[in-house]
């Protein structure tokens, strides 16, 4: 399939490995951040904020340079105290056959599977970056699903790839919503073939009244 920039995109890819626990729902799919890029953002900020500081606190620095090192100091002082959160706590992807539960370090966001929609790869035409996105039954109709639709074609999209490239993490979350939809029909039959058993079965047959004439 030839991709479009900013278009979506299907694609097949390989199993992606991860952790499994057993839990109440069955079994779960774990798939952690990587912390390795955060490192990295962590050390730069670092560095920018330490330089900031010399601006500020030097001794032969006018009251402009030591304006711009106080604001290097609070932004990558920032950048810095993100990045270590990050670091020591990384995000992560809980994926069973009923939800989708995405947790941070102060947030956790759930979708139940039954309400999304396919899993497509959409590519930032001015990042050059690809992310996971989907349509979410619940946002309905509000202006900013419908731009969101518009733009990237799902109203919702994952923040972050989780180790893992974008493709294989939309053919995972694919696998599990085809199976959580089988399941579902599966069930509706098992009830469906219950509900006609309760009938027919041991019942006696209808009688029907006499003819009047």
């Amino acid at each position: 399939m030839t991709d479009q920039p900013g278009g979506p995109e299907h694609r097949d890819a390989a199993p992606v490995d991860g952790e499994y626990d057993d839990d109440d729902a069955g079994d779960r799919i774990v798939l952690r951040s990587s912390a390795a890029s955060w490192v990295w953002v962590l050390i730069g900020s670092l560095v920018f904020a330490t330089f900031g500081g010399g601006m500020a606190f030097g001794e032969r620095t006018g009251a402009v340079a030591k304006g711009i090192g106080w604001a290097l100091i609070a932004l990558f002082g920032f950048c810095a105290f993100t990045a270590l959160r990050q670091v020591v706590a990384p995000g992560s992807l809980l994926v069973s056959r009923t939800s989708i539960d995405i947790v941070g370090p102060r947030r956790h966001t759930s979708f139940a599977v039954a309400d999304c929609g396919p899993f497509l790869v959409w590519r930032n035409p001015s990042r050059g970056t690809t992310m996971v996105v989907f349509d979410y039954a619940q946002d309905g109709e509000t202006e900013l699903a419908r731009q969101n639709r518009a733009l990237m074609g799902g109203s919702r999209s994952l923040p972050g790839n989780y180790g893992v490239s974008a493709p294989d993490l939309a053919a995972l979350l694919n696998d599990v919503r085809n199976a959580s939809r089988l399941s579902t029909l599966v069930a509706d039959d098992d009830r469906s073939d219950g509900l006609g058993s309760s009938i027919r079965i041991g019942e006696p047959p209808l009688e029907t009244d006499p003819d009047p004439d």
